[in-house]
């Protein structure tokens, strides 16, 4: 729906003040001006002159003139006007019909709501449209009012039975649905069945229950859940016990297809009867061995453990032949906390990252005296974090005097102070070795309350 929403007539007193136009007695408008009207408000005019312009046009196509002028007693006088376009209609059906009547919904869209089933037919209890309008054209169908049903069913559907459920029905028959089967594949069941009693098709569904899903993954805790399904024959083995040389798990477990696992301890070294053992470092991990039998004195370290960082290393497991038996001990390596190079895009950064000592962040900015600092500077010190400080470059600045005259010397070394009035300096001449060439290279000009300095390059001849 288009309103007007703002009109404003514009004199010629008016338009001089609010649109800074300047009237011109000698010359009088005998045609509609180009451009914005409005501008030519208060104009001298002959008075059969009407004008109009300032073109809008809706996403719809819709286009309106917003600016109208008419000579009155000899001066242009104009009127503006605002539009509001119209919001696009609709085409998404609401949840309640009758919930808000003033949305426009698309000409055409159709809404569906509710349903009524007879004769084995199901039909909606509501049809609405859309009329390009505000709100819904709506319809009771009364598909079911006064239902006036053939014969109906006398032999199974072909399509699913229970779409056909509630449907009139003659004679005396029944209908399976097809076979379902659960994902095992082997698991199938038929889960529809209707029949046709006293002239109504009557259905049932029934859910179908499949197996368990057989797992043949070991599980980290053979004992922590013994409604779990193993796959038959899946073999589990938890814990070490190592004498003799020899290595072999405390707890082997296996699969029944059953609920749970089937396990026993091994007591692989309950009561072994070993040979010597022993006598010297055995190949690769001497830790493989720990509890053997050994004879002898002597001891063995493992391969060298590095960090990612590839600097820090360290032997992380060592046994001895102590007493007849081979004992080891192993121990973790601490890794340094990798080392941020970059800095973050917030002061501070991250309080768990560790950042390079030496790295130097800067934050903000704040300029006085014709210079700038940054407001914040971060330090990395090979500790997790950032030290941060405010700089306060700014907080009681003591700024040299404005310059109101050119300085001695060179003027560069001089550029970013401020200054007062309009002069322009040159640095000290420079000659070529000819003697006659020479040149100033350097030029400063007081330009906005700041020395502006540049420089010229020459080359000698």
């Amino acid at each position: 729906m288009l309103k007007q929403t703002t009109k404003a007539l514009v004199s010629m007193t008016a338009a001089a003040s609010l649109l800074g136009v300047a009237s011109c007695e000698d010359e009088e408008l005998t045609s509609c001006p180009t451009g914005d009207l409005l501008s030519h408000a208060g104009e001298a005019c002959s008075d059969a002159l009407s004008c109009s312009g300032g073109e809008v046009c809706c996403d719809d196509g819709t286009c309106f003139m917003t600016e109208t002028c008419e000579c009155i007693d000899g001066e242009l006088q104009c009127v503006a006007a605002g539009v509001a376009c119209p919001e696009p209609p609709s085409t998404v059906c609401p949840d309640d019909p009758f919930a808000d009547a003033t949305i426009v919904y698309e000409d055409g869209v159709s809404c569906e709501y509710g349903e009524e089933c007879c004769c084995g037919q199901c039909s909606p209890s509501l049809v609405c449209s859309g009329t390009g309008e505000a709100g819904l054209a709506c319809v009771n169908t009364d598909a079911c009012f006064a239902p006036d049903c053939e014969q109906g069913l006398t032999e199974c559907p072909s399509e699913a039975l229970t779409a056909q459920a509630g449907a009139q029905c003659s004679g005396d028959f029944s209908c399976e649905g097809e076979e379902v089967c659960c994902p095992d594949g082997a698991t199938c069941a038929v889960t529809e069945l209707c029949e046709c009693v006293d002239g109504e098709f009557i259905c049932l569904v029934a859910d179908i229950a499949c197996p368990e899903p057989v797992e043949t993954q070991c599980p980290d805790d053979p004992f922590a859940d013994s409604s779990v399904v193993y796959e038959d024959g899946l073999r589990c083995e938890y814990g070490e016990e190592c004498c003799c040389g020899e290595c072999s798990p405390s707890l082997v477990c296996t699969g029944t297809g059953e609920a749970g696992l089937a396990c026993f301890n091994t007591d692989f070294c309950l009561a072994p009867q070993c040979e010597q053992g022993l006598t010297e470092c055995p190949d690769g991990s001497p830790s493989a061995q720990a509890g053997a039998e050994c004879s002898g004195d002597f001891s063995c370290e493992g391969p060298e453990f590095c960090c990612p960082d590839g600097t820090t290393c360290a032997v992380t497991e060592g046994c001895e032949c102590s007493d007849g038996e081979f004992i080891c001990w192993a121990a973790d390596i601490l890794c340094p906390e990798p080392v941020e190079t970059e800095c973050p895009d917030q002061p501070f950064g991250d309080p768990n990252v560790t950042y390079a000592d030496g790295l130097l962040c800067e934050y903000g900015q704040e300029c006085c005296c014709g210079e700038c600092h940054p407001s914040i500077q971060c330090f990395g010190t090979g500790q997790p974090g950032l030290a941060c400080l405010y700089t306060d470059a700014c907080l009681a600045p003591s700024c040299p005097p404005p310059l109101t005259e050119c300085p001695d010397g060179k003027p560069g070394p001089f550029a970013g102070n401020a200054c007062v009035g309009d002069f322009t300096c040159s640095g000290p001449q420079q000659c070529c070795p000819d003697g006659t060439t020479c040149w100033s290279d350097e030029t400063c000009t007081c330009d906005g309350g700041q020395f502006v300095c540049s420089t010229t390059a020459f080359q000698c001849p």
